[in-house]
């Protein structure tokens, strides 16, 4: 007698889990597949400079500098401002606040709107609102709950200014001296009194007096002189 053969004696189509094995066969398939570009094709990664640039412009590139502190003049909103030294008095609101006894003062300025203007000797301006500033330790705030005016009355000699995340800048170009690495440490320059030119720098910014470092991301960058590179568009 001869056996019949049933189509579900065999792998198919209409059993239950096929679907899934197929599924599961081919994100596997697909993973793989992936590993295997980017372990040869240093063009794209799983982490780095995909998952860090700034969504909105795929362009941009990681940029980490440590350079000369130029003069800069800023205009924006700044998640946080900190400000440290030697500083004379600060205007939270209608409150003057003299630190002139003290030898070394911290000020921090939260969700900052306003004008951030250095170099490497002194904040000749800071002008602007914010939700909270913190002087030495102690929170001010305006009784409204709005924004207060916070503003340096004349130019503030300081130690170390730090903006966090949101500082921008549109073009810096500058004879500076330092290093630069680019594409998380992929690329490294070191440049000696040659002119720096960067566009469209995003992310944080820290300057200690002579020392100007940038962390972030900017769409082009040219050294002229020694160096002499372009990167970017």
């Amino acid at each position: 007698m001869v056996e019949k053969y049933f189509q579900e004696d065999a792998l198919s189509p209409y059993k239950k889990n096929y679907k899934w094995k197929l599924v599961v066969a081919f994100v596997f398939l697909a993973i793989l597949a992936l590993i295997v570009y980017t372990a040869f094709f240093d063009g794209y990664r799983l982490t780095g400079d995909v998952i860090s640039v700034n969504v909105t412009d795929s362009n941009l590139i990681s940029f980490d500098a440590e350079l000369t502190t130029p003069s800069l003049e800023l205009d924006g909103n700044f998640e946080k401002v900190r400000i440290g030294g030697n500083l004379e008095s600060i205007y939270v609101g209608s409150q003057k606040f003299s630190l002139l006894d003290l030898s070394n003062s911290y000020v921090l300025i939260e969700n900052y709107d306003g004008k951030i203007y250095f170099n490497n000797k002194n904040i000749s301006k800071l002008n602007g609102k914010a939700d909270n500033v913190v002087v030495n330790g102690v929170p001010v705030s305006s009784e409204s709950g709005k924004k207060t005016k916070v503003y340096f009355e004349k130019a503030s000699d300081y130690d170390s200014l730090e903006i966090e995340e949101t500082a921008f800048i549109n073009k810096l170009s500058y004879m500076a001296s330092g290093k630069i690495t680019l594409k998380n440490g992929r690329n490294n320059f070191e440049i000696h009194d040659e002119e720096v030119i960067i566009s469209k720098f995003q992310g944080d910014l820290k300057s200690e007096k002579n020392e100007l470092k940038l962390d972030g991301h900017i769409s082009k960058l040219e050294i002229l002189g020694d160096t002499d590179i372009s990167v970017g568009g």
